[in-house]
C-alpha cells in the first residue's frame, strides 16, 4: 500500500521500487474503468508488467422509451469522468514527450 503518492504517476514509481525489491514484475492493476488507460500507462513506463483489472464498468441500458435518450445526472457523471481522463493522458503524453517526468 502506497500512502505517499500524490497521483498515479507516483504510485506507479513508489510501487515499482517496492515490488521490483521482492523480485515482483507483474501486478494485477485494480482500478476505475474509466481510469485504466492512464493508470495502465504510468504502471508500464515504470517498469510492471499489468493485467488491468477494471471496476466501475458503466455498460449503457439498452433504450425502453423516449425518455430513455434524455440525459440523466449519470451521463453528466459519466462525461465528466471521461473528459478528465482524456485531458489526464494528454498531459501524461506531454510529460513524457518534453522528458518532465521520469521514472
Amino acid at each position: 500500500m502506497d500512502d505517499q503518492a500524490y497521483d498515479t504517476f507516483e504510485n506507479a514509481r513508489n510501487s515499482a521500487r517496492l515490488l521490483h525489491a521482492d523480485g515482483i514484475e507483474r501486478v494485477v492493476l485494480i482500478t476505475r474503468a474509466t481510469h485504466l488507460w492512464r493508470s495502465t500507462h504510468e504502471f508500464l513506463a515504470a517498469g510492471i508488467q499489468v493485467v488491468p483489472a477494471p471496476v466501475n464498468v458503466s455498460a449503457p441500458n439498452p433504450p425502453r422509451t423516449p425518455l430513455s435518450y434524455i440525459p440523466d445526472p449519470s451521463a453528466l457523471e459519466r462525461s465528466h469522468n471521461a473528459i478528465y481522463e482524456w485531458c489526464g493522458d494528454l498531459v501524461r503524453r506531454a510529460l513524457v514527450l518534453t522528458h518532465l517526468r521520469q521514472h
